[in-house]
């Protein structure tokens, strides 16, 4: 019987008498090279196989064919391991060829049909003779994980103090004494917040498993000062809440994650580093991620809707990005735009709804008869005799008539969008007559140079006018300036006039507002036979209902004085004044016209207030005006800086 020889692996050779494969001197200097690998490392790592497997359709071993000495095509075992290269591989049978070391950090190794064992050295480790677990067929892949052994000690780690959190080749390890940590040097990090990092190379064997470290350096805190405009924005440091800006905290030095967060404004994330010496102190100016939207509308209660939803506050925090405005009311027509807010650009949207009206065509008889405009319990209007009247709101009214030695009378009428409602009335004689001396009969029409035409009322020995000038030029024809700009009307001391918000419509509606120099202006604001009244001249006017004592009080005088002089209640907003039963009933309509202001330019309490200036001067600088409000059945007597924008009243010379 024919012996065997044994190789250098000390492994029998069990190949066949026919098999022609030699054994090149290339073979022989590989397996020398084991052998030493093998005498250097006994006390090295060493490997393990984590996995062998079949690849299932992997043709790579067809696609990159080798053939080994006997023909036959090779199997190929793709090798994927965390250890750095090169290896040595042999096998039983041995390798075909050189091994190919992949892009992918995969080695593919080519090994003849029917092996059995794959050798695997490299420095440091080792050698591993692996046993295949499975029979290897010819042109077939196969999957091997290899990676090191580990070789883990139980060590403890004293430190003081004793809660320093313990770091491995920068692996927390944790806080404890006591670890499973693998054999070899090894770099130990102790680091505890106010004290030194703490940093030692150890070396990790059966000799060495027990550290003292030494004590821990402390570090004294440094005082952090942290503020933002506006202040009030939340402080995180490291992702922890420490309390709001502006604000001032101790810190240990070292680097630190900040994050400065307040509601509509844009975050700020940053590092800082905060050190032993020099100023730790940092000043954010926080940039608006909103928009302020304020609206306007007229009337004032008017419902205001935003993407849809109902808003009962008009001045809204939004964020950038496109709206829908609508604004509705009832009996008036709605009115929408699409706008575009930018962050930190805030805005304003002015609303001026158009009444949704009809017309009243009025007769009675006699001509002198007294006509009361209502509206539920309201009074919308009075006047005496026929009338023509455009622009009321849609709905339900009440005339009633009066006149001395007539028969009083109620009727009700509706007015439609757009119509014209008609109604001819003859009150008839009572068997007395009466006495007609009260205040409030209607007198002739008054109209001025630009052509306008004013209803005019007759109260006591005085003839007023019953709306708000709206004239544009002086009665020589020479014009009114029309001032828009807020500075340069502040800076006026010469006539002008303007409208609420700078909307003619307004005009239509309420009259200008005109500073005091147009009152005293040499080119006459008033048409021929009338002009602005004096304050004696308002005096006399609130002597109708009132003492000579209640007209001089500048503090809010007579009693239903301003319910009485004020008109129109549709405009005013709901209060005292509007509410009065008295409310009305002089004629002289006054309109809650708001004012223009003298220092600034802006608009302010149409519809809450009426303010009219006097001819009469308080000072150099200051004039005489009257006010009705909507919270109040009385009516101011003031003095003010003669550039506020005023509404005016003429009355008859």
């Amino acid at each position: 019987n024919r012996q065997f020889p044994v190789d250098l692996f000390g492994r029998m050779d069990q190949r066949p008498n026919n098999y022609r494969r030699p054994f090149p001197m290339k073979n022989l200097l590989i397996r020398l090279s084991l052998l030493l690998g093998l005498l250097a490392s006994v006390f090295a790592n060493e490997f393990t196989v984590k996995s062998f497997a079949p690849i299932a359709n992997d043709l790579a071993a067809r696609r990159f064919e080798r053939i080994d000495v006997n023909d036959i095509p090779c199997a190929i075992i793709k090798i994927r391991t965390d250890i750095p290269q090169p290896f040595v591989f042999d096998a039983n049978l041995g390798i075909e060829g050189d091994v190919e070391y992949k892009d992918n950090n995969e080695i593919w190794v080519y090994v003849s049909d029917g092996e059995r064992q794959l050798t695997i050295a490299r420095d440091g480790f080792i050698t591993l003779h692996y046993p295949l677990p499975m029979s290897i067929n010819k042109s077939m892949v196969y999957s091997l994980v290899l990676t090191a052994k580990e070789h883990k000690l139980s060590v403890v780690i004293i430190s003081d103090p004793p809660d320093a959190e313990k770091f491995i080749d920068g692996k927390s390890m944790g806080t404890g004494n006591s670890f499973e940590i693998e054999m070899g040097q090894r770099q130990l990090e102790l680091r505890k917040t106010g004290f030194h990092t703490y940093t030692e190379n150890i070396v990790i064997d059966e000799q060495h498993k027990l550290f003292q470290i030494p004590q821990l350096t402390e570090i004294e805190p440094v005082m952090v000062t942290l503020k933002s405009q506006p202040a009030g924005a939340d402080i995180f440091i490291n992702n922890v809440l420490e309390g709001k800006t502006n604000k001032q905290l101790f810190k240990f030095p070292g680097e630190y994650s900040l994050r400065i967060s307040k509601s509509n404004f844009e975050t700020i994330d940053k590092s800082v580093q905060v050190t032993d010496s020099g100023d730790n102190s940092w000043t954010f100016k926080l940039v608006k991620s909103t928009a302020i939207l304020t609206i306007k509308t007229t009337p004032a209660d008017a419902e205001i809707f935003i993407n849809g939803d109902h808003k009962s506050i008009k001045t809204l925090e939004l964020a950038p990005g496109r709206y829908r405005i609508e604004v509705k009311q009832a009996g008036w027509e709605a009115a929408n735009r699409t706008i575009t807010l930018v962050k930190g650009q805030d805005q304003t949207q002015s609303f001026l709804l158009i009444r949704k009206t009809g017309k009243l065509q009025l007769v009675v008889e006699p001509m002198e008869a007294r006509v009361v405009l209502k509206q539920g319990s309201r009074t919308i209007d009075s006047w005496a005799g026929s009338k023509y009247k455009k622009g009321l709101p849609v709905g339900d009214y009440s005339l009633q008539f009066s006149l001395t030695g007539y028969q009083a009378e109620t009727r009700t009428i509706a007015i439609a969008e757009n119509k014209t409602s008609t109604l001819d009335i003859s009150l008839k004689q009572q068997p007395v007559a009466g006495s007609s001396n009260r205040p409030g009969s209607q007198g002739t029409m008054l109209t001025d140079i630009d052509g306008n035409t004013y209803q005019t009322v007759q109260i006591g020995n005085q003839t007023w006018m019953a709306e708000n000038l709206r004239v544009t030029h002086y009665r020589d024809g020479t014009a009114i300036p029309n001032v828009t700009d807020n500075t340069a009307w502040e800076n006026l001391s010469t006539g002008a006039y303007c409208y609420y918000d700078n909307y003619s419509s307004n005009g239509d509606i309420y009259g200008a507002l005109y500073n005091w120099f147009a009152v005293a202006n040499d080119h006459n604001i008033a048409p021929e036979g009338w002009h602005v009244p004096t304050d004696a001249e308002w005096k006399t006017l609130e002597m109708a209902w009132i003492s000579q004592s209640e007209a001089d009080d500048a503090r809010g005088s007579g009693t239903n004085k301003g319910s009485k002089l004020a008109g129109n209640a549709e405009l005013w907003r709901n209060g005292a004044l509007e509410s009065n039963s008295e409310f009305g009933t002089s004629g002289f309509r006054a309109l809650p016209g708001g004012y223009r202001h003298c220092s600034y330019g802006g608009y302010g309490s149409m519809g809450d207030y009426g303010y009219f200036w006097s001819a009469t001067e308080y000072s150099s600088t200051t004039a005489w005006y009257r006010s009705l409000g909507y919270g109040s059945s009385a009516v101011t007597r003031g003095s003010t800086n003669k550039s506020y924008g005023f509404s005016i009243r003429l009355v008859r010379d």
